[in-house]
């Protein structure tokens, strides 16, 4: 009897063991889940706007972070790739834009009101009121289902305080926070982690971790000359008792990391938001070769380099090269160098912007002035011996911040301005009077969002201001966050009761491959992101009913 009822024990242990395995297996199988976007079409990638913000127009199909996440909220296991089976709002997706730049989505109305006895009703079809409160989009819930509407790229959050995607090729690049515990236990997602992936949403690759917590989405950017794609980070290690800045590049295919150079300081890394494959005068070559294939920094003049003067001015090739020297500041004791831009121009060709900052010989300031090397100039510049000086009376000597735009433009202490090149010298345009000629002489810039041809998009406050160079015409778009929310069946101004919530990120995309008219832009808040038109007119991508 005890034998039997020690197997009988041993029978139903096994089994138990065998239904526990089962269960165990199941919930591991759960944990770990095979994302399937069901992604079939493909753009060509012909044509790319955006690169480096919350979305990217590729051709006709607009990839976009669909909700943003405050990286100090984040848990261990939040930003698991595709966790628990889960979508996060905050991670990538895609919607295909049609005709007139209108996405392609399906919104669902509020239809009822209270009448004047206080009692609820509903409009009728044929009321002028109908179809004009949006409660929600219901494509949002069908999102990874066939169809023409809103698909997921990337289950993994990458709407954040860092945010920035770019398209390369059939590649999407984008940086999410670092999801792993330092050896105390506290959760790294102030690091960043860059990742790659098909733009069908296949391959999922990680590609890189930051060494740095404190840095922007100036310390990073992804270059390309058509053949290979890289992702440069310039960064000051944490871990060193002595901090040492470095410059890094990272092939994107074979994830290989490089260090360009070291002890560096003033990095200005190429950056290009958009760019047309198929353009002569913007093919990848153009834009991304020449001078912009380059990144620009600084070095302290020191040890075997002790006989130079100054800061020394660098450049080292992205695509291969060493570290060049291209100015030692010998004219003058006190001669510094500080890089400020290397952009794209609209003509296909480059240019690199720094400055010059002359100092007496008892370490007083003397003069400043901003010289420029473009690819034209590039091959014949002596860099290391013709370096001229400003000479007194410079326009730029009595501004403090200066930042420098492709085509032309530039900020003097957060006003807009427009230079020209003489020679290798920059010259601000000049007014009445012989003076230079602040553009939109009304508004401060907080930020530029892009320069497309001759016309600049920059941010004010809540507005968006749109500066037409080559006609001297200027509009403003506001992307203020409307109180009533109302919209017609496609499309909404805003009202005139509108709050001073500021609508973050914004971008400026170009119209959809085969569309005429002017750019749209991208703009997320907490409650929704729209699409706005340069006729003030707007359309929702996402709606989130309060």
């Amino acid at each position: 009897m005890a034998k039997f009822l020690t197997k009988k024990v041993c029978l139903i242990s096994l089994a138990v063991v065998i239904a526990l395995g089962g269960v165990i297996w199941a919930i591991v199988a759960n944990l770990t889940p095979k994302f399937r976007s069901g992604i079939t079409e493909l753009p060509t990638v012909s044509q790319v706007s955006g690169n480096g913000t919350a979305s990217v127009m590729v051709d006709n199909y607009l990839y976009f972070v669909g909700d943003s996440v405050t990286t100090a909220n984040i848990k261990y296991g939040d930003n698991e790739y595709y966790a628990h089976g889960k979508i996060p709002d905050s991670g990538i997706f895609r919607v295909k834009i049609g005709d007139n730049a209108k996405p392609v989505v399906t919104y669902e109305y509020n239809n009822t009101y209270q009448n004047d006895d206080g009692e609820n009703a509903t409009y009728a079809e044929t009321d002028e009121k109908y179809n004009t409160v949006v409660s929600g989009i219901t494509d949002w819930n069908k999102i990874g289902q066939d169809g023409n509407g809103i698909q997921a790229v990337v289950p993994q959050i990458a709407g954040h305080d860092k945010t920035a995607m770019w398209v390369f090729g059939q590649y999407l690049i984008y940086t999410t926070p670092h999801n792993r515990l330092d050896n105390r236990g506290n959760l790294m997602s102030s690091y960043l982690d860059f990742y790659r992936v098909d733009l069908d949403g296949n391959n999922h690759t990680w590609l890189y971790t930051t060494d740095s917590t404190n840095l922007t989405t100036k310390n990073f950017t992804v270059w390309s000359n058509g053949n290979e794609i890289y992702l440069l980070v310039s960064e000051t290690d944490n871990e060193n008792e002595t901090p040492v800045t470095k410059i890094k590049k990272i092939n994107v295919k074979t994830k290989a990391v490089v260090v360009l150079d070291t002890e560096v300081t003033n990095v200005v890394l190429p950056f290009a938001t958009q760019y047309k494959t198929q353009s002569v005068n913007q093919t990848l070559d153009k834009v991304y070769g020449g001078v912009m294939g380059y990144v620009y920094y600084t070095k302290k003049a020191r040890g075997e380099n002790s006989t130079l003067n100054g800061n020394l001015l660098y450049r080292c090739g992205v695509a291969g090269g060493e570290a060049e020297l291209v100015a030692n500041g010998v004219a003058d004791k006190g001669t510094t160098f500080t890089p400020l831009a290397v952009t794209p121009m609209n003509t296909g060709d480059a240019q690199f912007v720094f400055a010059i900052k002359v100092y007496n010989s008892n370490a007083t300031f003397y003069n400043q002035d901003l010289r420029v090397i473009t690819n034209d100039t590039m091959a014949s510049y002596d860099y290391k011996n013709d370096m001229p000086l400003p000479t007194d009376g410079s326009a730029f000597e009595s501004f403090s911040s200066i930042a420098i735009y492709a085509n032309g433009f530039c900020t003097l202490d957060n006003k807009l301005y427009h230079y020209t090149v003489n020679g290798t010298r920059v010259e601000l345009d000049s007014g009445d009077n012989h003076e230079a000629k602040q553009l939109l002489s009304s508004s401060t810039v907080d930020a530029v969002l892009a320069v497309m041809d001759n016309t600049i998009y920059v941010q004010s406050g809540n507005n968006i201001n749109i500066y037409d160079y080559q006609r001297d015409i200027s509009r403003t778009v506001s992307v203020t966050t409307s109180a009533t929310k109302t919209e017609n069946t496609d499309s909404s101004t805003d009202g005139a009761n509108t709050t001073s919530t500021t609508t973050l990120p914004i971008a400026v995309l170009y119209q959809p491959q085969g569309n005429t008219g002017d750019p749209i832009m991208f703009a997320q808040d907490a409650t929704s992101i729209r699409l706005y038109h340069t006729d003030k007119t707007f359309d929702y991508l996402r709606f989130k009913a309060e």
